[in-house]
């Protein structure tokens, strides 16, 4: 029977008393460390609740932090000790890939079986992809569509050889199967109703190979997931027993759970407590460098067609009150429409507040008194700064004669139904990128090919198409390198955004919680709950 929270936390504390009574140095110091992290669970306090638990329909951060605890994808990213981020085989041993970079080989894992006791092979890891794919959903959207397998693309080769060969070559394909969990064939074909591939069944269930397995989903409360004891991977060393998410909506009740220890993990503490939070007894406050990129992008109408008006923006917006004022020094300058924390990131030279010269770029476009309107779109309920941000833009944008209305959206299907309106005139849209993956790949190809699906400024410049299409089927690291470098140059001279900042990211914990190793691509995507453990 799956059990209350409650009952685990009276466990806990029964566990506490029974150890008083048979104390921890009678065994071993290893064996007394493990038990003691074994009676406590990991708690986390999370904002945002899952929307489903079937990987291959939601795989944002948030949806992510119960999935990994049960299913695994074949390949995983793993922080060193340095902070680098390198690609790792979980449910694969190892992979190879064709010189075109189209046709890739996985060398299964053997010996590993689903929760349900049925076996992790090469039909199992070709059904997921299928059904992937045959869903079209967000996770089989950032594998570009024109890439995608053709049918008989995806092939069993034998019991433990995956080949996957794609419409195009692709080089960063291997990134994207970090994101790519999975679950039990025969689970999910036991569930299917009326032809909907199980997907109402599997966002309420998991059957996969993890280390734990779904206890109980109190929507709106928790999830609570436990130990699964047939883990391929073995149970020696320190591990916890259970996970538990908890739903916190407000930052002060974040604040409160942390500094008290009821939570090991909270990601919801206010910017400007984060002074006093980190002077807690016995918590831990860390800032880190993340791929997430703050900007206006500008929609290329009217004025904004020419990219004199373009730069005169950029050097309009005043950057060391947003950066130093609004998020209190907690943020960077960006230098390149890629972030800093991006493979192939390269600076370029930085862009000053400087009106004059904003002044003397719209005389030289036809516009020496401003004399134009705009609209400033932002979404206030994503980011909390964006209001402040915009106001310190319509600030500058006024002393140059230009007239603009800031509009703030209260959900995001409206902001993004507007964006994409054919003729919306010039206009800004505020924006953060977030990296999903350590490839400029991910970034680029959205955001600046002419068709990107992120491409709402209508920027359209044949040589950016022309450079993304190159990198994603040039194998070379170095000449993929050279490509990005050059498609980052020329990108960063077009104007196409006021790059406003790049955000850095804050986690904050508890220092009895061990084996958190901050992950920073797709923001607090879920970390390997295998590895962690708290000591108290």
């Amino acid at each position: 029977m799956v059990k209350r929270v409650s009952l685990v936390i009276l466990l806990l504390a029964l566990a506490v008393v029974i150890s008083n009574f048979f104390p921890a140095g009678l065994a071993g110091p290893d064996q007394a460390q493990a038990a003691k992290a074994a009676q406590r669970p990991v708690v986390w306090a999370v904002k945002t609740e899952t929307r489903g638990l079937d990987p291959h329909q939601f795989d944002y951060d948030y949806d992510q932090k119960p999935q990994r605890g049960a299913l695994e994808p074949m390949l995983e990213h793993r922080v060193q000790p340095d902070g680098s981020i390198k690609l790792f085989p979980l449910l694969a041993e190892s992979w190879t890939g064709s010189e075109d970079a189209k046709v890739w080989t996985f060398k299964l894992r053997p010996g590993v079986k689903f929760h349900d006791g049925t076996p992790w092979d090469a039909a199992a890891a070709k059904w997921n992809l299928e059904r992937l794919f045959a869903l079209k959903k967000v996770p089989a959207s950032r594998i570009p569509t024109d890439v995608w397998p053709a049918e008989g693309g995806i092939e069993a080769v034998d019991e433990m050889t995956l080949r996957i060969t794609l419409a195009q070559p692709f080089a960063p394909f291997p990134e994207l199967m970090v994101k790519k969990y999975m679950i039990s064939p025969t689970a999910a074909k036991a569930h299917v109703k009326d032809d909907d591939q199980a997907q109402a069944w599997c966002n309420e269930n998991m059957v996969g190979t993890g280390p734990y397995l779904l206890d109980e989903w109190v929507k709106g409360q928790y999830i609570s997931l436990k130990k699964n004891p047939d883990y391929w991977g073995g149970w020696e060393g320190n591990h916890t027993d259970r996970i538990i998410l908890r739903y916190v909506q407000e930052a002060s009740t974040h604040r409160l759970l942390l500094e008290k220890g009821d939570v090991d993990l909270s990601e919801k503490i206010a910017l400007d407590d984060l002074a006093a939070v980190a002077k807690a007894p016995g918590v831990v406050v860390e800032e880190h460098n993340v791929p997430r990129l703050i900007h206006f992008y500008m929609r290329q109408e009217g004025p904004f067609e020419d990219v004199r008006v373009r730069r005169a923006m950029a050097h309009a917006f005043d950057y060391e009150p947003f950066i130093k004022g609004v998020w209190n020094g907690r943020a960077g300058k960006a230098l390149s429409p890629l972030p800093s924390t991006v493979w192939t990131y390269e600076a370029q030279p930085e862009i000053k507040y400087d009106l004059e010269l904003a002044k003397k770029l719209l005389a030289e476009a036809g516009y020496p008194n401003g004399g134009f309107e705009v609209t400033i779109y932002i979404l206030s309920s994503y980011g909390w700064f964006q209001p402040r941000e915009a106001q310190i833009l319509q600030a500058s944008l006024k002393k140059l004669g230009i007239e603009a209305k800031i509009v703030d959206f209260q959900d995001a299907g409206a902001a993004i139904s507007t964006f994409k309106k054919p003729s919306l005139g010039p206009s800004f849209y505020a924006w953060t990128f977030a990296n999903a993956f350590d490839d400029p790949e991910d970034n680029l190809r959205r955001s600046y090919r002419s068709d990107g699906a992120l491409n709402f400024a209508k920027i359209n410049n044949p040589k950016f198409d022309e450079l993304i299409d190159k990198g994603a089927v040039t194998a070379d690291k170095a000449q993929r390198e050279a490509i990005y470098k050059e498609l980052q140059k020329l990108i960063w001279n077009d104007y196409p955004a006021v790059y406003t900042a790049e955000e850095h990211w804050f986690v904050t914990k508890r220092e009895a919680l061990h084996g958190f190793d901050f992950y920073p691509f797709v923001i607090n995507m879920s970390p390997n709950w295998y590895l962690m453990w708290v000591s108290e």
